[in-house]
C-alpha cells in the first residue's frame, strides 16, 4: 500500500491471531517508533508521532500465537510420529547381534538375528520344523539395514520364521576406522555376502535360506549369483540352498537407473516447478510418509562416512543438486544427480541372465542334482524410481524358463507391483508388501513333486473341460439351490482363515488322518517336503489381501455356462465380456467366487485372477478351498465347473 512519503519501509505481519494483516510503516530513520495499523486504514497518511507501544503489543500477540500454534503442531506431529513408529517398529529391538568375519578375518560385519520365539514354540509343540529363514540385504551402498527391520517383523510371523540382516562393511554397525585392504567396491561386497552365507550354514546350521534384497542389495545378490559365488562350496565349507530370491526395486543397469531417475525428476519439475521438484520427487518416488519413519531417519543418520564416505548412494539415492545448465538461457538451473555414480558403467545383460538360467536349469532337470537355481520375484512400488524399464535384465529368467517349457516343475520368475508406493513400499504399505512376499515364500517352499498319498489326476486341457456333458458332470453343485456370489476382501479372508484354522484343529484331534508327508515333519524331515492340508487355504487367505474392498452382493451365477455370471465377472475384472460388453475403466484383477447353498451356507471359494498387463489373456484360477465338512471332491468339481463356464463362452481359464 503506497504512502506519500518517499522514504517508507513497509513490513507485513501475517501471523496476528484473529486480526487483519497489519502494516508497519517506518516514515524515516529518525522516527521515534512504529505503529501497527490495519491494512484497511493505510489509505490515509500515518502519524509519525505514533508511539511504539502498539507495535510492541502486536509483536507480543504474534509471538504468543506462533508459540501456541507451534506447540500444538509439534504435539500433533509428535503423536503421529509416535503412532507411526509404534506400528512399524514395535519389535525392532528384539534381536541378537552376531559378528561375521570377512576380508580374510581382518574385519567383521555385524548381523542381526530376529526370531519369532512364540512361533518357534508352536512349531516344536506341533512337531514341525520352522520354515527357512530370510536374509535381508539392504540398499545403498552405505545405507544400513535399520530401515528393513519393520519388514522382518512381518515376515517372521506367524510361521516362526527367522530373519537375518547385516550391515555392509563401512556403514551402520559395521563401520570401520580405516579403509580395509581392497577398498570398497562391488566385488568385495559380493565376497562379503558369500561369507555371510557360509556363516549361516556352517556356524548357525541354516541349510536353506531365502534372500530378500532391496536396491543395491539386489545388485550384490545377482552379481554374486551369476558368478557362482552363491552356489559353489568352499572346500569343507558348504553354502545353504537358496530357496528363492526377492528383488525389491533392483535395477539391472546403472545407466538405465540414472536415466529413469532423471526423467522422473524432469517430469516433477514440469508439474510442480523447479523449487519444489526435489521434495516432490522424494515423496512420490522414495517414501511418501510424513513425518519420515524413525527407522528410515536412523538409517540415513548411520550411513557410511569416514573411509566409506565415497562409497555411498546408488541411482536416485545419491541425492540431487541444483546446478547451472550452461548453454540454455531458458532453463538456467536444473536438478542433477549428486556426485559420480559409484557403479558407473555397471550392467547385467538380459542375455547373460537367460544363459545362466538356461544352463543351470538344463543341468538340474537332467540330473535332479542340487544345482537348482533359485526362483526370483521382482517387486516394486508403483511409483518407484526403479521403473519397469529397469527390470528388463531379470526377464532373462523368464526367457530361459519359456525355452525349457514343460520340463520345469515350477515358475522361476514373477513380477509384482504394490500400488501407490515408491521405493520403500515396505514402509508405506507394510502389511500389503509383507503379504505379497510371504505368499511368494510359501510358493517357493511348496513341494514340486506329487506325494505318495496324493491322488494323481490325469491332465486335461481347456477343450476337454468345455466339451464335458452337463448332465453327467458336476451334479453336486448344480440345481436351483446353488449359486455363486462375489466376495469382498475382508469377507473372503475371514472365511478362508476360519476354514484353515478348522482344518488344522481337526487334524490335531485326529492325528491318524494326517498325510504321511506331513506327519514325517515330526521325524525330522525337511520342512519343504511336508504337506499340510490347511496350508493351501492360508495361502489363499494371503492372496485375498488384494481383493476389492467392496463388491455387489447380488448373486452372479446360476447353473452351468451362465451368460449372466460371465458378464458380471468380466465386468468386475474390467475385461471385455461376452456379447460385446464394453470394457470398464476400473480394473480389479482378483476376484473370489463363493459357492452358496441356500441363503447363507458357503460351501467353497474359487480364486480367479486376470492379467492386468494383457487383459485379453485367459483368466487364471489361482486355487479353490472348500468348507471342512464338505465332500472331498467339491474343490475339483467347482474348478471344473468354472473352467467349463468360461471355456464355453470363449474366455478360458
Amino acid at each position: 500500500m503506497a504512502v506519500s512519503s518517499t522514504n517508507v519501509l513497509e513490513i507485513s505481519v501475517p501471523f496476528l491471531p484473529g486480526k487483519k494483516q497489519c502494516l508497519l510503516s517506518h516514515m524515516n530513520s529518525k522516527a521515534a517508533g512504529f505503529r501497527a495499523v490495519p491494512l484497511v486504514a493505510c489509505k490515509s497518511r500515518m502519524s509519525v508521532g505514533a508511539l511504539s507501544g502498539s507495535v510492541a503489543l502486536a509483536v507480543f500477540l504474534a509471538r504468543r500465537h506462533r508459540k501456541r500454534l507451534g506447540s500444538r503442531k509439534f504435539a500433533r506431529l509428535a503423536a503421529s510420529r509416535s503412532s507411526l513408529n509404534d506400528r512399524l517398529s514395535a519389535d525392532d529391538q528384539d534381536h541378537d547381534l552376531l559378528y561375521v568375519p570377512v576380508r580374510d578375518g581382518d574385519h567383521t560385519v555385524t548381523m542381526k538375528r530376529f526370531l519369532d520365539r512364540d512361533g518357534l514354540v508352536r512349531s516344536v509343540m506341533q512337531g514341525r520344523r520352522a520354515p527357512p529363514p530370510v536374509l535381508l540385504i539392504h540398499d545403498g551402498p552405505g545405507l544400513p539395514s535399520r530401515y528393513l527391520e519393520p519388514l522382518s517383523s512381518r515376515l517372521r510371523r506367524p510361521a516362526g520364521r527367522a530373519c537375518y540382516m547385516y550391515d555392509q562393511l563401512g556403514c551402520g554397525l559395521s563401520k570401520v576406522a580405516l579403509e580395509p585392504s581392497g577398498g570398497f567396491n562391488l566385488a568385495e561386497s559380493t565376497r562379503e555376502l558369500r561369507a555371510v552365507l557360509l556363516y549361516l550354514r556352517n556356524a548357525l546350521g541354516e541349510n536353506e535360506v531365502h534372500l530378500l534384497a532391496h536396491g543395491f542389495g539386489g545388485v550384490i545378490v545377482m552379481e554374486a549369483l551369476l558368478k557362482g559365488l552363491l552356489t559353489q562350496p568352499e572346500g569343507e565349507w558348504k553354502l545353504p540352498k537358496l530357496s528363492s530370491v526377492v528383488l525389491m526395486g533392483v535395477p539391472g543397469s546403472s545407466e538405465v537407473a540414472d536415466g529413469e531417475a532423471k526423467r522422473l525428476m524432469s517430469e516433477a519439475t514440469d508439474v510442480v516447478g523447479l523449487d519444489d521438484a526435489a521434495q516432490s520427487f522424494w515423496f512420490r518416488h522414495v517414501c511418501a510418509l510424513r513425518p519420515q519413519p524413525a527407522c528410515l531417519a536412523d538409517a540415513y543418520s548411520q550411513a557410511g562416512d569416514g573411509p566409506a564416505v565415497n562409497w555411498r548412494g546408488f541411482g536416485a539415492l545419491r541425492g540431487w543438486d541444483l546446478k547451472t545448465n550452461s548453454g540454455e538461457a531458458d532453463n538456467a538451473f536444473t536438478w542433477q544427480l549428486r556426485g559420480p555414480c559409484v557403479l558407473k558403467g555397471w550392467e547385467i545383460q538380459r542375455s547373460e541372465v537367460a544363459e545362466f538360467y538356461r544352463k543351470t536349469l538344463s543341468l538340474f532337470t537332467a540330473s535332479s542334482s542340487e544345482g537348482e537355481p533359485p526362483p526370483v520375484l521382482c517387486i516394486r512400488g508403483e511409483h518407484d524410481f526403479v521403473t519397469d524399464a529397469c527390470f528388463d535384465a531379470w526377464r532373462g529368467i523368464a526367457d530361459a524358463a519359456a525355452e525349457l517349457g514343460d520340463t520345469l516343475q515350477r515358475p522361476y520368475y514373477q513380477e509384482q507391483s504394490i500400488g501407490g508406493c515408491g521405493h520403500n513400499a515396505h514402509l508405506e504399505l507394510p502389511e500389503a508388501a509383507a503379504a505379497q512376499i510371504r505368499l511368494w515364500l510359501l510358493d517357493a517352499e511348496e513341494p514340486q513333486t506329487k506325494h505318495e498319498d496324493e491322488a494323481e489326476e490325469p491332465p486335461r486341457n481347456r477343450e476337454e473341460a468345455a466339451s464335458e456333458d452337463e448332465s453327467s458332470a458336476l451334479e453336486w453343485v448344480s440345481g436351483d439351490n446353488f449359486r455363486y456370489q462375489l466376495l469382498a476382501r475382508e469377507e473372503a479372508r475371514h472365511q478362508l482363515r476360519s476354514w484353515a484354522s478348522q482344518l488344522s484343529w481337526n487334524l490335531q484331534k485326529n492325528p491318524a488322518q494326517k498325510p504321511g508327508a506331513w506327519r514325517s515333519v515330526g521325524q525330522g524331515l525337511p520342512h519343504n517336503t511336508a504337506f499340510a492340508p490347511s496350508r493351501k487355504v492360508r495361502k489363499l487367505a494371503e492372496w485375498a489381501r488384494q481383493l476389492p474392498a467392496t463388491l455387489p452382493r447380488a448373486p452372479v451365477a446360476c447353473g452351468l455356462n451362465s451368460t449372466e455370471a460371465i458378464a458380471a465377472i468380466q465386468k468386475t475384472l474390467g475385461r471385455p465380456a461376452c456379447e460385446g460388453m464394453p470394457k470398464v475403466e476400473e480394473q480389479c484383477p482378483r476376484l473370489a467366487l463363493a459357492l452358496m447353498e441356500g441363503e447363507n451356507a458357503m460351501q467353497a471359494i474359487i480364486c480367479v485372477e486376470a492379467d492386468v498387463q494383457n487383459p485379453m489373456l485367459p483368466l487364471r484360477i489361482v486355487g479353490a478351498a472348500a468348507a471342512p465338512d464338505s465332500p472331498s471332491q467339491l474343490c475339483d468339481d467347482v474348478i471344473r465347473q468354472v473352467e467349463a463356464m468360461f471355456a464355453g463362452a470363449g474366455h478360458g481359464c
